[in-house]
Formats: C-alpha cells, sequence, structure tokens
C-alpha cells in the first residue's frame, strides 16, 4: 500500500506528520504540496473556474486552489505510476495505535472504483447504515453513507484506488470546488461510491488552516489570527486551539440506522 503524505515545503506540520507516521512504523513518500499564494495569474486562469473564484471569493481563495491542485497532481502521479491503491494523508492528521493493521488489512482489499474515507467530518449528525457493512477487524468496519446529507467534507486521510484516481484527474480541471466536495464529484463524475472506516480512526491535530478562509472573508481577522498564531501569544494562542477543538467536536458527531443507503 503506497501511503502519500501532502505537506508544503516549509511547513510547520510537516515533522508532525513524518512524528506520527514513524511511530506506526509505516514507509510513505513526501508529495509537495502546492502553494496557492504563490500561484500566478495566468496559472490560476488556466487551472482554474475564474468566474467560481469570482463569485465564491469567501472560500475559493488562492489558498483553496492550491489544495485542490496538490490532490488533482497526486491523482495523475498514482495513474502515471499504475499505482493500485494508495491512502492520501495531508500533514494535519494523527491516527489510532490501530491505523497500521487497517493499512495492512486494506491492502488485500478488491475494489475498482471507491473512496474510503479514513477521517471524516461534516456538519450536524452524519448517518452511516449498518447495512451490508464489511468487517475489517474484530472492531471497525467499512460502512456506507445513509443519505446525501451525510457525505463528509475532507480530504484528511482517505484511501484511494487507481480507477478513482483516474477519473477524478480527469474530471478535475478547470478547478471549480474545493477537493473535498464529494457529494459534488459523485453526482457528476464517474466516481461510483464514498464509504467510511468505523469508527474513525484519524484525528485532527488541531493545527491552523493553511488555505486561509478566515482571510478572505475578513483581511483584519485573518491578520490577526495569524500574528496569534505564529508567536503564539499567551492566553489568545490557547484561546485559538480551544476554538478549534470544539469546531471539530461539533463536526464530529456520526450515528448508525441499520437500513439501506439512500445514496444510488
Amino acid at each position: 500500500m503506497k501511503i502519500f503524505v501532502i505537506s508544503l515545503k516549509n511547513s510547520t506540520r510537516r515533522e508532525s506528520i513524518i512524528s506520527v507516521l514513524n511511530q506506526h512504523k509505516l514507509d510513505f513518500e513526501i508529495f509537495d504540496a502546492i502553494n496557492g499564494k504563490e500561484l500566478s495569474e495566468d496559472f490560476i486562469q488556466s487551472h482554474c473556474d475564474v468566474n467560481q473564484m469570482k463569485e465564491q471569493s469567501h472560500w475559493f481563495t488562492k489558498g483553496m486552489a492550491g489544495c485542490a491542485l496538490s490532490h488533482y497532481y497526486l491523482y495523475k502521479k498514482i495513474v502515471e505510476n499504475n499505482i493500485e491503491k494508495a491512502i492520501i494523508i495531508e500533514d494535519d492528521m494523527n491516527f489510532d495505535s490501530n491505523f497500521g493493521e487497517i493499512v495492512k488489512k486494506l491492502e488485500t482489499r478488491v475494489v475498482e472504483n471507491e473512496v474510503l474515507m479514513i477521517y471524516y467530518r461534516g456538519w450536524g449528525n452524519i448517518k452511516f447504515t449498518t447495512h451490508k457493512a464489511e468487517n475489517i477487524t474484530s472492531t471497525h468496519r467499512v460502512l456506507n453513507l445513509y443519505s446525501w446529507d451525510d457525505v463528509p467534507n475532507t480530504t484528511g486521510a482517505y484511501y484511494i484506488t487507481n480507477k478513482s484516481a483516474k477519473i477524478l484527474s480527469e474530471f478535475l480541471l478547470p478547478i471549480r470546488v474545493g477537493p473535498d466536495d464529494w457529494t459534488y464529484f459523485m453526482q457528476n463524475s464517474q466516481l461510483a461510491t464514498i464509504k467510511v472506516i468505523y469508527p474513525r480512526i484519524a484525528f485532527d491535530n488541531n493545527f491552523k488552516s493553511e488555505i486561509d478562509y478566515v482571510e478572505s472573508q475578513n483581511k483584519w481577522l485573518g491578520r490577526i489570527s495569524e500574528t496569534i498564531n505564529r508567536y503564539k501569544i499567551p492566553l489568545l494562542y490557547s484561546f485559538l486551539k480551544y476554538r478549534r477543538r470544539e469546531r471539530e467536536t461539533e463536526m464530529s458527531k456520526f450515528s448508525l440506522v441499520e437500513k439501506p443507503t439512500l445514496i444510488k
């Protein structure tokens, strides 16, 4: 199983994720992320939907474009190198002690067109169905999403097959949505299904986002937040970390149903 870590070259997160994966004794490859802030206007115009960027400027920042392009170029690498299946991890992740065991289990799965979420979150209470569940270990299963309202919105850590990588690499350009808009991909491309490993075995490491959505909405607020995080200003830095933890908790509410999935 090939494991790729998407990380900006100068990110302070890189050392953290390297330490995490070394603790699990897993081989991995660092894939240098594209820094959206460094993209030229010509490059943006040739690779992104610029009208969408203008209309959705509160979230469609250069940082988001860089993140989406990072996943796009990694999909192309998976396809071009004939990698049968891979795990893609962003550098702000952490994992349970059984992560390595589950990675080995995934190596033997036979599936052609699938994305399997190792880390997932979303707004509200996300439901998964135990109908036709697939046992991975004695404690973990692969579950289907129950409905379209339950599609996760993250690219923190996921398993992808060569076929799915090919579908996405041929579909993504021009970049018009975030790399984690799985609902859009399932409804508009040939991507067959999104599933999850339950219970969750990956967790957010509570780092500040490098995409800068906040800065695009309020430049002064973004600059203040950036200064606090950069210099770890006492009390204020702790408050921002607390806010991120609270947000993660709010987006990590899951429940199970026994009914068949409504996604066809």
